[in-house]
Order: structure tokens, then C-alpha cells, then sequence
């Protein structure tokens, strides 16, 4: 597989992506969950950009936080469990 490294925020639509700061939430502990990698480093790569651009460490949730709150979420939720 093919390792890319991408030294700048990806863009949409003609603008560089900036996931906006976002109110603390309230948490919740879900579960130990493994990822990736080369999604940790991206991960990471995007904390320690935020860090840069607004002067202040964000923890790895509030990171996840603000990224996936940036993109819109389908609009119908599929709210059934699944059976594996």
C-alpha cells in the first residue's frame, strides 16, 4: 500500500477544510477502540495544526470531536444494531 503524506489541510470546494472550534461537550466513554495507523498520524497531524493555528492543545477526543462534527452526518440515522 502506497503511504501518502499530506503536509496541508485538505480543500473543499476551492477553500482549505477548518473544522470550527466547537462548544466542550458533554462526554461519554464508549469503548477502547483501535484505528489505524495512518489514521492515529492523521489524527495526530491534524491536533498538533489546531494546536498551531489557535494556540491551545486539544486532547485526542476533543480532536475527534471537532473533526467529525465538521462533516455532516446522513440524515436519516440507522439507529438498528447490528447481529454479527
Amino acid at each position: 500500500m502506497k503511504k501518502t503524506t499530506q503536509h496541508s489541510p485538505p480543500h473543499h470546494e476551492g477553500k482549505p477544510f477548518y473544522p470550527a472550534p466547537i462548544a466542550k461537550p458533554q462526554t461519554v466513554i464508549y469503548r477502547e477502540v483501535a484505528i489505524g495507523l495512518e489514521a492515529f498520524d492523521h489524527l495526530k497531524r491534524w491536533q498538533r495544526y489546531l494546536a498551531r493555528k489557535e494556540g491551545q492543545h486539544l486532547t485526542n477526543g476533543e480532536t475527534i470531536d471537532r473533526l467529525l462534527l465538521a462533516v455532516p452526518a446522513p440524515s436519516a440515522p440507522d439507529t438498528r444494531r447490528r447481529r454479527d
